[in-house]
């Protein structure tokens, strides 16, 4: 039983760092597309860096849905997994937490990152709960 309350900790966790990770990325696209934006930059590069966020909101999704069985035993996981674990978790999801609140604020209001956005706010704001 403890092998697999180990596995489910470093999974968690694994996922987390990559959601966070997938967040960086997107956020450096967000910036580069801003400024893009209002350069004179060719439209050739607006198309590559739409292209690559939606390439990042895509591994996003894949993220997301394998951290939603997890979301969904959350009370009986956190009980289970190691302290250190919880609290990496509990870190990773913050951080998730900030990057997206960052990105709710520079990203216009396309549908897509919306949905991805909100998704994963929800699933930060569950895993920072103690």
């Amino acid at each position: 039983m403890e092998v697999q309350n180990e596995k489910a900790g470093q999974e968690l966790v694994f996922l987390l760092k990559q959601q966070r990770n997938l967040y960086h990325q997107l956020r450096d696209l967000a910036d580069k597309q801003t400024k893009i934006f209002w350069s004179t930059a060719s439209p050739e590069e607006l198309v590559r860096i739409l292209a690559g966020r939606r390439k990042l909101l895509e591994k996003l999704r894949e993220v997301n849905a394998k951290l939603k069985p997890i979301k969904a035993n959350w009370a009986h996981i956190r009980d289970k997994i190691g302290i250190g674990e919880r609290v990496q978790a509990r870190s990773l999801a913050l951080a998730v937490s900030e990057l997206v609140n960052d990105l709710r604020e520079i990203s216009s209001s396309k549908e897509q990152t919306t949905d991805v956005l909100g998704d994963t706010a929800q699933l930060a704001h569950e895993f920072a709960q103690e």
